[in-house]
């Protein structure tokens, strides 16, 4: 069975396995951070450019039919503009935040789930790793399959009864290291169970 370091230079570098996240133990260590696909950047920015382009849609709409502001009356449709294009930023910027900060991450403890939920709300669950029962990747769609992309499903034998997450880069590459995580967790157990075992009197 291979050692912890071994273990390591088989999976994606990770640029901190020390203080990596909150309430991270001192004798921890990061193996695997599973992140979402650039894709929802784009999905985010896209959004935000439709949003956005609505009023300027709007001016373009109000100018065909040649209808004509008083000054009073643009000065409040620009302060509306500039209202509803900084809500815009800063929706954009939530959703962008929640997608990014979404994490599964592995030591060679547990195994550690956070969801941003919104701005000021994020909820963290967590389980042993030789609790982990099965994982499984599902990948749909020309995009998901042209920029490997898909579906993560981590199904476990505590409370939290699975993990899951949308838009994860490779994750039937994801699938195999974290299934290799949980038998090198399961072989570390089965050895200090057996050197843990009292020898018999003789």
């Amino acid at each position: 069975m291979m050692s912890l370091e071994e273990l390591k230079k088989d999976l994606p570098y990770v640029r901190s396995r020390r203080n990596a996240f909150v309430n991270q133990r001192d004798d921890e260590e990061v193996l695997l951070i599973i992140r979402k696909h650039w894709i929802v950047d784009l999905i985010v920015l896209s959004k935000f450019l439709f949003f956005a382009g609505i009023p300027f849609a709007l001016i373009m709409w109000l100018e065909s039919r040649l209808v004509i502001f008083e000054a009073a009356t643009g000065q409040v449709f620009i302060l509306i503009f500039a209202m509803y294009m900084l809500f815009m930023l800063l929706y954009a910027y939530v959703n962008w935040m929640k997608e990014n900060l979404d994490l599964i991450i592995f030591t060679n403890q547990r195994v550690v789930d956070i969801n941003q939920n919104t701005l000021f709300n994020r909820e963290n669950a967590e389980t042993d790793l030789s609790e982990i029962q099965d994982a499984r990747a599902q990948v749909t769609g020309i995009l998901g399959s042209l920029l490997q992309y898909g579906k993560l499903t981590i199904q476990t034998a505590a409370e939290q009864s699975f993990f899951y997450m949308k838009y994860v880069e490779h994750p039937e590459k994801t699938v195999s290291w974290l299934l290799t995580i949980r038998e090198w967790v399961i072989e570390q157990e089965r050895k200090r169970t057996v050197h843990q075992k009292p020898k018999p009197n003789l």
